[in-house]
């Protein structure tokens, strides 16, 4: 049993056969068969004859004009600046026109070409399809196609740099006595640039766009350099922008007042009538923000105040006086020197006449041992009155009189005058110091009598003890000053 293929699901081979040389409009017949074995038709109504008419050509129908070729320069990219891009021509698809350039190759489509340089390209009629060119029309008509020169500098966009800005540090008076606020520099956002920023003298370091804290005193360099495909205009500064941040934080200290003066000594009289001299003092005053004062390194007790000020008695002189102060706060043109005056003439004439005092000697007479006498010493009053010198023996306050001495002991005795008097100015000690010591005389005499020529040594020390007495009632006069009361 033979095989049948169907002829389903393909095109059917439709063939003109004889067909060649006929004329234009000439009618021709054809009919579907099949060839090869194994093959039906399944539709018999599919297999002809159709008729077919030639179609009839005119002389202008293979006759095709070359068309123009569309140029395109090459043109410098905002997003990629610095680069040079590519120019190119596009070639048109026209019928019965084929395109070459000057090597031969045929061209279709967009073609690449590089700037600065000069296409040609040749256009001819595809005489092998029957075309042909108008009358007139060069054959091959020449394209030539010039492109402008682009370098990378031509590509080069200028960039939009920014201006930093510098906020120094601040004070905030008077909410925030000494406190400082730090400082910033803003660097803007800009295209096209890199900024470089060195901190008090520091390595350059790229530094984005934003907002940066300084300290007081820092010095800040910023600089700019131009990306790739950039350059910086002419109005920027080569040596940047430079800024040092202050103030330091003594700008912000709140400046509050202090006081602090001298007073004189002064001339009264006491309880008793007699003339003093009152000491003088430095008087300060309590002040807000103000801790306390020193005076000479030493702190001012300023629990002692009265009335706002605080009263520090002082000798004659000169001091030294500082301030402190709560934090934040300062005291404009301290420490100062304040001067304690003495007390002067003119000043003394408000005590009016001064009382006449005593102006009193003290006497001290000491006494050596003897083979017949113990050592002993006598204080005194060159006036007799026992009652106008104290005196301190070994550091003990002691009544005028005589005391016994012990062999080999120091004794010191100062003399000071009582309430009201003072010591004579022609006295150059009030000091005495006594040591007594041993006889050095032998001690086996007999008892001397004073009468009779025989015995000469004792007239002599009768006559020497009478000197000595007559010495001492000479220099009994009674001195009286008038003195100033100490």
């Amino acid at each position: 049993m033979a095989i049948q293929h169907r002829l389903v699901d393909r095109p059917l081979e439709r063939r003109i056969e004889h067909a060649q040389g006929l004329a234009a409009g000439s009618t021709v017949w054809a009919r579907i068969t099949v060839t090869g074995s194994g093959y039906v038709i399944t539709n018999p109504g599919a297999t002809g004859p159709f008729t077919l008419t030639l179609k009839v050509l005119h002389g202008s129908d293979c006759v095709t004009p070359p068309a123009h070729l569309t140029q395109t320069q090459a043109v410098c990219d905002a997003q990629n600046p610095g680069q040079v891009p590519e120019a190119s021509y596009t070639v048109p698809a026209t019928t019965g026109v084929v395109y070459k350039d000057a090597s031969g190759s045929v061209l279709t489509g967009k073609q690449v070409a590089q700037p600065g340089t000069t296409v040609k390209v040749f256009a001819t009629p595809d005489a092998a399809k029957g075309y042909q060119f108008p009358t007139g029309t060069s054959n091959p008509t020449v394209y030539t196609l010039h492109f402008d020169t682009l370098s990378s500098d031509g590509c080069v966009l200028s960039a939009v740099h920014g201006v930093p800005t510098f906020e120094d540090s601040r004070c905030e008076l008077p909410t925030h006595p000494g406190q400082i606020f730090s400082g910033d520099y803003i660097l803007p956002a800009a295209t096209g640039v890199v900024y470089q920023v060195s901190l008090n003298g520091a390595k350059p370091i790229t530094t984005d766009a934003g907002t940066y804290s300084t300290e007081p005193g820092d010095v800040v360099v910023v600089t700019e350099t131009a990306q790739q495909g950039f350059s910086l205009d002419a109005g920027y500064p080569a040596e940047g922008y430079a800024h040092t941040f202050g103030p330091d934080a003594g700008s912000c200290l709140l400046a509050v007042a202090a006081v602090a003066q001298g007073d004189p000594q002064t001339c009264t009289t006491d309880a008793d009538g007699f003339a003093v001299v009152r000491d003088g003092a430095i008087v300060v005053t309590v002040e807000p923000h103000v801790v306390g004062y020193t005076i000479n390194g030493t702190p001012v007790d300023m629990t002692k105040a009265v009335n706002g000020t605080v009263t520090v008695p002082e000798q004659p002189g000169s001091y030294l006086v500082a301030v402190q102060t709560e934090t934040g706060y300062a005291v404009v043109d301290f420490p100062i020197t304040v001067v304690v005056d003495a007390v002067d003439a003119d000043a003394l004439k408000v005590c009016g006449p001064l009382p006449s005092h005593a102006l009193v000697t003290p006497t001290f007479r000491d006494q050596q041992a003897g083979c017949f006498t113990s050592a002993s010493f006598t204080l005194g009053e060159l006036n007799g009155d026992t009652e106008d010198v104290i005196w301190t023996v070994n550091g003990s306050t002691v009544a005028a009189g005589t005391y016994p001495a012990k062999v080999g002991t120091t004794y010191t005795a100062v003399a000071a005058a009582t309430k009201g008097n003072g010591i004579d100015p022609s006295v150059t000690t009030t000091t005495f110091t006594f040591t007594p010591t041993a006889s050095s005389s032998p001690c086996d005499l007999k008892t001397l009598a004073l009468t009779g020529t025989g015995n000469p040594t004792g007239w002599i020390g009768l006559g020497y003890l009478l000197l000595i007495i007559g010495l001492a009632l000479a220099a009994v006069p009674l001195i009286r000053r008038r003195r100033t009361a100490e």
